[in-house]
């Protein structure tokens, strides 16, 4: 059973979930850390070096040496991305009437000696600690810590759970209302917190930059600059930072300014004179036409071939070349395979390169954090180290939170996909996700989608594989925001592992019925009339009086008797089982050059022939063995398996 990243403190658990350190406690009404004047009894570590856990969390074996070394002490979580929390610290009645008329969603909460902790996800961005948020309301956030239920306070009072808002009652904390992420990324009121831009230029030192970086990118916002120009500011600070800070860090620090709207999301708006004057650049595409700048969801059937249609198109735009019949441009791309074994992953691709190298901006990942659990964070910022042209996620039920037991359906679908999309937005990626359909077929291609319509709601273009069980066609439906509705062909060809666009549905699905006629006739010992065609096709009669009169028309059938009809000239369609060869009388199909146009931007097709994948090589001579010893390298990071092409 998956449990929540946040568990109740109480059992070994939270050594599991959290940053914990131990505190010192109390004796006789006295801190045992032995000063008669401590300040601060029964609330500050036991040990030194206790900053480290700001950072990472403590081991199991860390945990039990502080158990036998410091008997009976109390306990604190350590506050902001290290645990994904922030914390609220209210006092006394200052505090109550503070919060008295604020939005304060249901969310875990601790009472205290004197007031509550109220406990909030981590937004995203670095929390700076600060007293007097709000009169008697302080917050802990990065480099801070509160202490745990369990332990005990000066006063002789206990602290613990709020009935009915505890771990136990829900599974996460809430996540932080709008008002308290404004007052989050406001700069502290006394003069000791606020952003001296010479002095952060000349470098700040080890322990102030993530927090300060980050506030000055947002300082930089507020004052009208742009994203780039903000950049270059933020850069060089970082440069100058002792020690100097991350480039990869420091773009995520503008990125995660830019990331809520300015003002705390006021509304902005535009007069219809003002919006006709406006020009605003075409829509950016991975693959023209099909796959646009922003979220795509991918949906089809399990053992379908969706993850083999994302891997032809991983390789298309890593390499370069076609991605079903359409140019592309070169790019990294990102693909978490999040369903795959290393073993099976390299299979797959040695198979759909075809004996072809590997391609250098193609790198893999096998395991990824759920979104709910820094996932979403460490995405943007592996991103913007990348800088893919295109992300797959393999699938998007691997990635997404883990579900709450209540909730809107709809808004819960909405909300983890638009996540995923202000992601690809900010970092002007194309994204694809993997889902799958519905059990029971739906009308509309979007409402197969698993879950609720919330998921396509969010979602800039929507991509639905349908095919029937053992059959090697399939329909991929195709709509979006910036998109034709599309309903395009698919062939797959297994010797090569690669789907391959036929044309659009209509025409291929009259290709296919056309070509069942030509069989029964040539299996036929005389000429047949509709009614006996339908019935050895099993289509409807009326269908196909219509269709062979039309390919009598054409000259693919010749009329010989009063309404029987054999084989005419242009009927020897000759191989019809090489994957959309459909033969020389096709060309003749009204508009299918029209179509095929529309869909692959060629001047002269071939009507109806494959369109698929190169900037690949094809399978080469060398041998089973020989290509099984190809290897590919293995990236460590931190708790993400990943793999290098």
């Amino acid at each position: 059973m998956n449990r929540s990243k946040y568990s109740v403190p109480q059992n070994d658990d939270i050594f599991q979930k959290f940053s914990v350190i131990p505190l010192h406690s109390l004796k006789n009404g006295k801190c045992t850390c032995g000063k008669n004047d401590c300040t601060k009894p029964g609330k500050h570590p036991c040990i030194p070096e206790w900053r480290v856990y700001q950072r990472r969390r403590p081991t199991r074996d860390e945990v039990t040496q502080w158990r036998g070394k410091y008997p009976g002490c109390n306990w604190a979580v350590v506050t902001g991305k290290v645990s994904e929390v922030v914390v609220l610290d209210m006092d006394g009645p200052e505090g109550e009437a503070s919060l008295r008329g604020k939005h304060i969603p249901p969310t875990w909460m601790v009472r205290t000696g004197k007031g509550r902790h109220i406990y909030f996800q981590w937004p995203g961005f670095p929390v700076e600690c600060r007293t007097g948020i709000l009169p008697g309301v302080d917050i802990r956030g990065d480099g801070g810590y509160v202490v745990a239920p369990g332990s005990v306070h000066v006063s002789g009072k206990k602290y613990g759970w709020v009935d009915g808002l505890s771990p136990a009652d829900m599974p996460e904390p809430a996540e932080a209302p709008a008002w308290l992420v404004e007052l989050l990324k406001r700069p502290g009121g006394n003069s000791s917190s606020k952003i001296d831009p010479v002095r952060v230029l000349a470098g700040v030192p080890e322990g102030q930059r993530d927090v300060t970086l980050f506030r000055y990118a947002c300082r930089l916002r507020t004052q009208g600059l742009t994203r780039e120009e903000a950049l270059r500011l933020v850069l060089e600070a970082a440069r100058n930072c002792t020690p100097p800070f991350p480039e990869r860090e420091a773009r995520l620090k503008v990125e995660q300014a830019w990331k809520y709207p300015e003002g705390g999301g006021n509304p902005k708006g535009v007069s219809a004179t003002d919006l006709l004057k406006m020009d605003f650049p075409d829509p950016a595409w991975c693959v023209p036409g099909l796959l646009p700048e922003g979220l795509t969801i991918l949906g089809g059937k399990a053992k379908i071939g969706k993850s083999w249609l994302a891997l032809n198109l991983a390789v298309a735009v890593a390499n370069g070349g076609k991605a079903l019949g359409v140019d592309v441009e070169p790019g990294p791309v990102m693909y978490l395979a999040l369903e795959d074994t290393p073993r099976r992953l390299k299979s797959r691709l040695l198979s759909v390169l075809n004996g072809g190298p590997a391609p250098r901006e193609l790198h893999f990942y096998t395991s990824w954090p759920k979104l709910g659990e820094n996932g979403l964070t460490l995405l943007e910022a592996e991103i913007l180290r990348r800088e893919p042209r295109l992300v797959i996620i393999d699938t998007f039920q691997r990635i997404r939170p883990v579900q709450r037991g209540n909730g809107n359906i709809y808004g819960i679908d909405y909300e983890d996909t638009a996540r995923l999309k202000q992601v690809a937005d900010r970092c002007g990626v194309a994204m694809m996700l993997i889902h799958h359909l519905k059990k029971a077929s739906e009308i509309d291609p979007v409402d197969m989608l698993s879950g609720s319509t919330g998921l396509s709601g969010a979602a800039d273009a929507i991509w639905v594989l349908t095919r029937e069980r053992g059959q090697a066609d399939a329909i991929l439906y195709v709509t979006g925001r910036d998109l034709e509705e599309k309903e395009l062909a698919l062939s797959f060809d297994p010797a090569t592992t690669t789907w391959n666009i036929m044309g659009t549905a209509a025409e291929y699905r009259m290709s296919r019925e056309r070509r069942e006629i030509l069989d029964v006739l040539r299996e036929a010992e005389e000429p047949l009339g509709p009614k006996e065609i339908a019935d050895l096709t099993g289509k409807p009669y009326a269908n196909i009086k219509k269709l062979v009169y039309v390919m009598a028309k054409s000259g693919e059938l010749k009329l010989v008797t009063r309404g029987r009809y054999i084989i005419g000239n242009f009927g020897n369609y000759g191989n019809f089982g090489n994957h959309g060869n459909f033969g020389n009388f096709q060309e003749k199909l009204p508009g299918s050059a029209e179509s095929y146009r529309k869909v692959t931007g060629a001047e002269n097709p071939q009507s109806l022939q494959p369109q698929g994948f190169t900037g690949k090589s094809y399978r080469s001579n060398q041998s089973n063995q020989q290509r099984e010893n190809e290897t590919v390298t293995f990236e460590g990071w931190e708790d993400i398996d990943s793999i290098d092409i």
